[in-house]
């Protein structure tokens, strides 16, 4: 039965009672709480111990395996690796499910139910618990020392409150610079508002305890009778006195503690490590994962909320010039994400990476943690670069190219698509920023991309089109050609070299005959019954067609000519002649590619002029044209000759003002850089070949009549 005593002060602590039972209730809750967190870190394993385990058990699987028969190598790796996930699965569940306060809510229940059954049969008593005045030996202390005291301690808090506000602000504003994803860390919130709590109760009991001193100040009395009398109450306040600096002292350490970036970091990357090395294998029963949607999702807001943070710390040393800080995070930083992404689960005892098997189990919570990652990771190496930070920007850059997919079994799944695309997405939003600051070259990630000519994930391929689609869009509108030649010349090597790569994959698998390729044939032509006619190569010339028709439409002759040359000396003539009957039908939709359900955030559209078309086409095909009649004539054997050119037929019966493009073309010929613009003999050929004589038409002369009409218009 619970004793109320009211500790000698009825009437006026009585209305204070319920709130010290609230109050004791939630001190003894968090701090039986925090005693347990801190006792299962001192007993429990540590992650060092727990990644020696795991890698001690895989070698003694391995070391078993290799003293047994063959045949029973593959029955024995999955029984031993079952039985290993499990002991790992039984140390994830409890660590991730109490240190990351999964639990915490129903811990704080469970403590203060424990504390209420106990407060329901224990009589508190708090007499003589704490004697100051013997312990620190005070010569003959009487009711006046202690009234003086006692009005000490209310002066100090009366001070100690006000000031605690503005400091708590800064600390928390300065935290706020440093990470606004750090503000996510409750505890400090907490102890800044048990310490207040605390404070005012302990104020509110020595206002009441004074007014009693205060009574009988006036009998003068020189020994402790008062004292004695209330030292229940003055023990008690002097317990609430200690919980209240202790807390104090508590969010002062964590408010310090988070300023500091270098000790924050490292303890943001350790918990990170900590908490996605469990997480794979939390819960391997297949019976029990659909318990684990909350706890995933609480998991998954945790590590979020980490990386944010992390990365904003990074560029806040960054910022202030902590290179060395900087320096030694960023290598923890390449260690946690290669573990994250790319390091596999159980070693080789399983060739799934922890990435993969995390999609696989939450494709949508893992899906939206991997855009965090990428778009932070984006947010670095934007600030390095704008701040001029160049070989941590460059060492940045690296980082996310060794992040580049790798090849899976995944492929062909919708969230295997979907995370291909998440990742060539952001590379794009890389290399727009770089070509657009022209403060870092680009080639670094155009190279790496073009080492990944072997993929064949469709949707990886068609990442890498799009880049460089957008990059070939760039160079176009601005007439930079000696950009616009890099582009097209990695994204022509890109997919000639697949495509010859997959010819010789084909050779080989038909001379072999252990091999057949009866299986590809036929997914190919269901594909093409369905309507699944993707050709990255073919799209890829088509694309710089439409390239070519925009450079038309913009009079970019520099960029118009080097378009010229570079489709008839890369591609193959029919191939091209092919690609461009198409082009013919309808310049705006490449039809060679897929219809970009994962990429509608890189721009692909070249934004042209559909009221000029006949206009801009009719110029397209006599400068195609033209060029590969002077290769082939000429035999100017550089990479390849075309073996017939393009069909004109098409235009000749439609196109009433060919001799005025003639005339056009001639005027600009030293602008192009097309030799054969200033052959004469040749052009004739060219002329006849239209069926355009040299006679001036009267069509012609019209339009050039209503021309200089118009420019003397514009000169009035």
């Amino acid at each position: 039965m619970i004793v109320l005593e009211p500790f000698g002060i009825e009437n006026d602590l009585i209305l204070f009672w319920n709130l010290y039972i609230i109050l004791g209730v939630a001190v003894f809750a968090f701090a039986a709480y925090y005693l347990a967190i801190y006792f299962l870190n001192r007993n429990f394993p540590t992650l060092e111990s727990i990644i020696k385990y795991v890698e001690n058990k895989i070698k003694e699987i391995h070391n078993e395996l290799s003293r047994k028969s063959s045949g029973n190598n593959e029955t024995s790796i999955v029984k031993r690796k079952d039985k290993l996930e499990k002991k790992v699965s039984i140390l994830s569940n409890l660590y991730l499910a109490i240190i990351r306060c999964y639990s915490t809510k129903w811990i704080f229940i469970f403590l203060v139910s424990l504390f209420l059954i106990w407060f329901s049969f224990v009589e508190i008593k708090v007499t003589k618990t704490l004697n100051l005045y013997d312990w620190f030996y005070l010569i003959n202390p009487t009711d006046e020392f202690t009234l003086t005291l006692l009005e000490g301690i209310l002066n100090t808090f009366k001070v100690l409150l006000p000031v605690s506000l503005p400091f708590y602000y800064f600390a928390f504003r300065e935290q706020k610079n440093i990470s606004d994803s750090d503000l996510t860390d409750r505890s400090i919130n907490i102890y800044f508002l048990l310490f207040l709590l605390i404070s005012l109760c302990a104020i509110g009991y020595i206002i009441n305890v004074l007014d009693v001193f205060n009574s009988i100040r006036s009998e003068g009395s020189n020994s402790l009778k008062v004292t004695n009398e209330y030292a229940e109450d003055l023990s008690l306040i002097g317990i609430y006195i200690l919980i209240s600096q202790f807390f104090l002292l508590k969010c002062i350490s964590k408010l310090f503690r988070n300023i500091n970036i270098e000790r924050l970091l490292k303890n943001k990357l350790k918990n990170t490590y900590l908490t996605y090395f469990l997480f794979t294998f939390l819960n391997v029963n297949p019976k029990r994962r659909g318990r684990t949607s909350k706890q995933s999702k609480t998991i998954y807001k945790y590590l979020s909320s980490q990386v944010e943070t992390i990365y904003q710390l990074l560029i806040q040393a960054s910022k202030k010039n902590h290179g060395k800080v900087y320096g030694e995070n960023f290598k923890d930083l390449r260690v946690l994400l290669h573990d994250m992404l790319i390091d596999y689960r159980l070693g080789s005892l399983d060739n799934t990476t922890k990435h993969l098997y995390l999609l696989h189990k939450h494709e949508k919570r893992h899906t939206d943690f991997y855009k965090t990652i990428l778009k932070n990771h984006k947010q670095l190496i934007t600030t390095l670069v704008s701040n001029h930070k160049i070989e941590d920007a460059k060492d940045a850059i690296n980082l996310l190219l060794e992040l580049m997919p790798s090849p899976s079994e995944e492929t062909g799944q919708e969230s295997y698509d979907r995370y291909l695309a998440h990742y060539y997405v952001t590379l794009y939003e890389v290399i727009s920023f770089l070509y657009d600051n022209e403060i870092l070259s680009v080639h670094s990630i155009l190279e790496e991309m073009n080492n990944e000519s072997g993929s064949t994930e469709s949707t990886e391929q068609e990442g890498i089109l799009r880049n460089f689609q957008s990059l070939i869009i760039k160079a176009t509108v601005s007439n930079d050609v000696k950009m616009l030649s890099s582009f097209s010349y990695y994204l022509s090597d890109f997919f000639q070299k697949n495509d010859e790569e997959i010819n010789e994959a084909k050779v080989y698998l038909n001379n072999n005959e252990n091999f057949t390729i009866t299986e590809h044939i036929d997914e190919d032509e269901e594909d093409a019954k369905n309507g699944n006619t993707t050709d990255y190569l073919n799209g890829s010339i088509f694309i710089f067609l439409q390239a070519l028709l925009k450079s038309i439409e913009l009079t970019h002759y520099g960029t118009t000519g080097f378009l010229i040359k570079f489709l008839v000396t890369t591609y193959d003539s029919k191939m091209l002649n092919v690609v461009f009957l198409e082009f013919y039908k309808d310049p705006y939709d490449n039809k060679y590619l897929p219809k970009n359900r994962f990429y509608k955030d890189i721009d692909n559209d070249f934004h042209m002029n559909t009221k000029v078309k006949d206009y801009l086409l009719t110029k397209l095909i006599i400068l195609l044209y033209s060029q590969q009649r002077y290769v082939i004539e000429n035999q100017v054997n550089f990479l390849k000759v075309p073996e017939e050119p393009i069909n004109i037929s098409i235009i000749l019966d439609s196109q009433k003002y060919l001799p005025y493009m003639f005339k056009k073309l001639e005027k600009a010929k030293n602008e192009y850089g097309l030799i054969f613009l200033g052959d004469e003999k040749f052009l004739k050929k060219i002329k006849k070949d239209f069926r355009v004589s040299d006679a001036k038409t009267v069509l012609e002369n019209l339009i050039l009549f209503y021309e200089k009409l118009n420019k003397q218009n514009d000169k009035r």
